[in-house]
């Protein structure tokens, strides 16, 4: 009966780790899980699911399944309590090793947090920094890269023939190919 409570549908699976079947299916072959039938569902076990979970740790931490090893484990795991001597004895010391384990803990969803949210944040003046260089070079730049550096599209831009933005004044001055082309000279306020 304990066996059967232990079984996980792999057609939860999907949405527990944000993939499709196929994607789901290619980490337990990764794993060599084998699934069990059970009339026209197949299962994994607890232990299976345990697998799938340090797999999915390791890839959205931007690993891939070829370089998982089921040793895996960031510097923090390996550090085991017991490795950690507490001053005081007796009681005191089983509560110290305790808070030391709870604290081992907390750093780990920490460092696994952050690991996992760490997006390089896009610099809020770079396309004023962008136009800035463009102007100081004397570029001639086409259509397409003004509106990347003003964040407009192409269209809206099309339709003058000189803007002001940003304390900087683009002027048309005749054609880069198939596009406009436009110079850049700063406004002096």
């Amino acid at each position: 009966m304990d066996a059967e409570i232990d079984l996980i549908p792999t057609a939860s699976l999907p949405d527990r780790y944000g993939v499709k079947l196929p994607g789901v299916y290619a980490r337990l072959k990764a794993l060599s899980i084998e699934t069990q039938k059970v009339g026209r569902a197949s299962y994994i076990t607890a232990n299976d699911l345990k697998r799938l979970d340090k797999l999915d740790t390791h890839l959205q931490a931007g690993g891939n399944i070829n370089e998982f090893t089921e040793s895996d484990e960031t510097s923090l795991t390996r550090l085991s309590v017991s490795s950690l001597k507490p001053v005081k004895t007796g009681e005191d010391a089983s509560m110290t090793s305790m808070n030391l384990m709870n604290q081992l803990d907390l750093v780990q969803s920490i460092v696994d947090a952050i690991a996992r949210g760490v997006k390089p944040q896009p610099d809020p003046l770079g396309h004023i920094r962008g136009i800035q260089e463009a102007c100081d070079q004397g570029w001639i730049l086409g259509t397409t890269e003004v509106a990347a550096l003003l964040k407009m599209s192409r269209r809206s831009l099309s339709g003058h023939p000189h803007i002001e933005r940003y304390g900087f004044r683009f002027t048309k001055c005749g054609n880069n190919g198939v596009e406009a082309a436009w110079r850049i000279e700063k406004l002096s306020h």
